[in-house]
């Protein structure tokens, strides 16, 4: 009998490449893997062309396309993490110094109001110094090469927010060294900077300290990327999710593991000069692991995301995170509800907060990456155990559901009610809140 197969497609990454090398494989399955010239290349061809069984997505296109309906599910695993105060570019001509100085500036964005290196950029600005996306004008277009905002998403935006697409044959990229726009936030770093215009600079020149105090402030180290599966796969192979995670989160840690050897080495098999003073500082700041996979590692980074989407205007609701399916409560010992059929909400609240969950994460893997809790935790199979709409596990869309009709009553499923959420201001525009010492993150 022959292996079934599956066709992956992600960007070569540090973390990725194990899995197109063959260094670490997917048991049981006869995986082809599969990259593109560009990250929107990838999710056209899977958005568009349904080429790949399993395949990398930017999260702002994830919930996008849950506002309309959409075949995959989200597994737990972030490819693409990027600090992004670094990616915030201004004409140097314009009197911008500050971030206060954006105000009523033109701004220029690749491909969509909102790309995930956007909706950060905006969310940070906006939490740290105030910034009010709608006081701008937003110049949608191709960075490098003229390009129409992108065609296989929605473009959702506030109607009080002034969005326009970049003059046909005109680049952002030039727009900004010419002056054209007052600044660009860009998840690439445009040529103009590159070449070495004296035209164009980083808003936040010493950008590494100032992101390195907001990761020790938050715990955030903000996630771009998630892998998602077809919805159709994962329901004639269940084990699909747990054997996606497991193959990611070895090659994730095969590319670790190559950091750590080499720090005997001073890093030299890199080349780059001070790498190694790098590696050390970066083994200080992240002291168990650097690319952490799983929820409980990442609930303050994506509850943030999730709450900047939705002040941004680009979601209708503020997606949840995710609930627990009646499997995974049982799997922790959680009381079920007989009524309701979902887990006790203060014994969920417990099971997150305390020695229960960390414990269990670490039997499966000592980096409290919760294999196969967090698997569970996002793939649902009963549209019914959540009566509210999830952000990485829609099921409500399952079996003719939908999430309006998922929202119909929430009266015997309460959502966790997690500590980030509880600790955290309720002003729109207050900071995000540490993780308490006692929560579910390992990244402080």
């Amino acid at each position: 009998m022959t292996d079934p197969a599956l066709t992956i497609g992600c960007f070569q990454y540090d973390t990725t490449q194990p899995l197109f090398d063959g260094r670490v494989s997917a048991d049981g399955m006869n995986v082809t893997m599969e990259t593109g010239a560009t990250l929107p290349e990838i999710f056209d061809r899977l958005i568009r062309g349904n080429e790949f069984d399993v395949a990398e997505l930017g999260l702002t296109f994830y919930l996008r396309l849950l506002e309309t309906g959409l075949p995959f599910v989200a597994l737990p695993i972030f490819p693409n993490r990027v600090f992004r105060h670094l990616c915030i570019f201004i004409n140097t001509h314009r009197g911008i110094t500050e971030p206060g100085d954006l105000m009523g500036k033109t701004i220029g964005e690749f491909g969509t109001y909102g790309q995930d290196s956007g909706v950060w950029a905006k969310g940070i600005l906006m939490d740290e110094y105030g910034f009010k996306p709608e006081d701008n004008r937003w110049v949608i277009g191709g960075l490098e090469h003229p390009a129409a905002p992108f065609d296989f998403i929605p473009h959702p935006h506030p109607a009080d927010v002034d969005v326009t697409v970049a003059p046909e044959g005109k680049t952002l990229s030039a727009m900004l060294d010419a002056g054209e726009i007052d600044a660009l936030f860009s998840a690439n770093v445009p040529q103009c900077v590159l070449d070495g215009s004296p035209n164009v600079a980083r808003l936040f020149p010493d950008f590494e300290p100032l992101e390195r105090d907001y990761h020790q402030r938050t715990g955030i180290f903000p996630i771009m990327h998630t892998i998602v599966v077809q919805r159709d796969l994962l329901r004639d192979r269940p084990d699909l999710a747990h054997d996606v995670y497991r193959a990611f989160s070895e090659a994730k840690d095969a590319a670790a593991d190559r950091y750590r050897r080499n720090r005997r080495l001073y890093e030299v098999p890199t080349m780059v000069p001070w790498m190694n003073a790098l590696v050390e500082r970066n083994g200080e700041e992240f002291p168990e692991d650097w690319w952490p996979y799983g929820i409980s590692a990442n609930y303050a980074t994506l509850d943030t995301y999730l709450r900047y989407h939705y002040e941004q205007g680009l979601s209708t609701r503020q997606w949840k995170i995710g609930c627990f399916h009646p499997g995974t409560a049982r799997h922790l010992g959680i009381r079920i509800r007989r009524r309701s059929g979902v887990a006790d909400t203060d014994e969920v609240q417990r099971a997150v907060r305390g020695r229960r969950w960390r414990q269990q994460d670490r039997m499966s893997d000592p980096l409290g990456i919760a294999i196969g809790h967090t698997s569970r935790l996002i793939i649902r199979s009963d549209p019914r155990s959540c009566r509210r709409p999830c952000a990485l596990c829609p099921t409500l869309r399952d079996a003719g559901g939908s999430a309006a009709a998922g929202t119909r009553t929430n009266q015997d499923h309460k959502m966790i009610n997690h500590p980030v959420r509880q600790a955290r201001s309720t002003h729109p525009r207050a900071r995000s809140a540490r993780v308490p010492r006692d929560g579910p993150t390992s990244t402080q």
